[in-house]
């Protein structure tokens, strides 16, 4: 099944379960995700009492309403995007800078 599918799904689960307004982190809502699709098996990953503000943090950067009201937004020419190249490989480019072939440590990544 590929990624497209699977967020579809999630999306369509997610949205049943605010409807429901069930705890994301209960026994109940990885019950509902199970009961509406069986591509994937959902299971728990925190504790049902971790803090949804915890998980929150996870998922990516916060938003900063100071800096984006700083910059305001730009147009590009479209002509630009097209002397862009099809791929570009920065370990290629820059071969003697021996941190683009590192693999960081990612375990509390939010996976943004």
């Amino acid at each position: 099944m590929n990624l497209i599918a699977i967020y579809f799904i999630l999306h369509c689960v997610l949205a049943a379960v605010v409807a429901e307004k069930l705890n994301p982190l209960s026994n109940e809502f990885i019950n509902l995700i199970n009961s509406k699709q069986n591509s994937w098996k959902a299971g728990r990953n925190f504790h049902e009492n971790t803090p949804l503000s915890h998980i929150k943090h996870l998922m990516g950067a916060l938003e900063d309403e100071y800096l984006l009201a700083t910059y305001p937004k730009k147009k590009h020419d479209p002509e630009l995007f097209a002397s862009l190249p099809e791929s570009f490989d920065a370990r290629d480019k820059w071969p003697n800078c021996p941190s683009l072939n590192q693999i960081r440590d990612q375990g509390s990544c939010g996976s943004c």
